[in-house]
């Protein structure tokens, strides 16, 4: 008897703090997010989705892309680039080979191209633990660029979270970063799961960011 209180207690504890970890990390995040780098152009926030084996995305541009000229586009681009670091699949050494790949039954953003208000959906996605096969949000379709155009420049739009059927445990907890050729700096923020030690350790990013944001952007 005393075994089946002892369960039910702590069933009800755990209930009545999992929306309290939630909202802690909602709050974590912002705070990530706020004191990203000031270089940064697009902001992906990952977190856990709603059941096991799912992560929520959400993208946002913070600063407008930089300005390309079409001479140094060579043949088409067609993805935003995803940094390395976040990935984290299990049993792959380097120089072996995995993809999480495929088409997102929601897209992550709307891309429009500035000069030929070409819109493009970035509903695809590979996570590849190979770093010759670069990770990467891609757009639905080839992009081309137009007659007469001489420079160019990709505005995004956020769809809003969209979950995708990826597992925690494939990528890596943290802050990531990669500049990206059409979109400027990328910055990644993968968030744990909601337990206490992962909202330690989440806890401590924004303090790391905003020295690295110091140290960046201090003449």
């Amino acid at each position: 008897m005393q075994i089946h209180t002892r369960i039910r207690r702590d069933l009800m504890l755990l209930l009545h703090l999992t929306p309290v970890m939630m909202r802690l990390v909602r709050l974590l995040c912002l705070l990530i997010m706020v004191a990203g780098p000031c270089r940064g152009a697009v902001n992906i926030l990952i977190t856990p989705g709603s059941s096991a084996g799912t992560m929520v995305f959400v993208i946002n541009q913070i600063s407008p892309s930089p300005t390309l000229n079409v001479s140094g586009i060579s043949g088409y681009v067609s993805a935003m680039s995803l940094p390395a670091t976040m990935v984290n699949i299990p049993g792959f050494e380097g120089g072996s080979f995995s993809d999480i790949f495929g088409n997102l039954l929601s897209p992550l953003a709307t891309v429009t191209e500035g000069f030929s208000e070409q819109s493009y959906l970035l509903n695809k996605i590979r996570i590849s633990s190979e770093p010759t096969a670069p990770s990467m949000i891609g757009f639905d379709r080839v992009f081309t660029t137009a007659s007469g155009a001489h420079s160019l420049r990709f505005d995004v739009v956020g769809e809003g979270p969209v979950e995708v059927n990826i597992s925690a445990v494939a990528l890596s907890v943290g802050v990531h970063t990669i500049d990206d050729l059409l979109f400027g700096m990328i910055t990644v923020v993968v968030v744990p799961e909601p337990t206490p030690s992962g909202l330690l350790a989440l806890a401590l990013v924004p303090l790391i960011m905003r020295r690295r944001r110091r140290a960046v952007c201090e003449p």
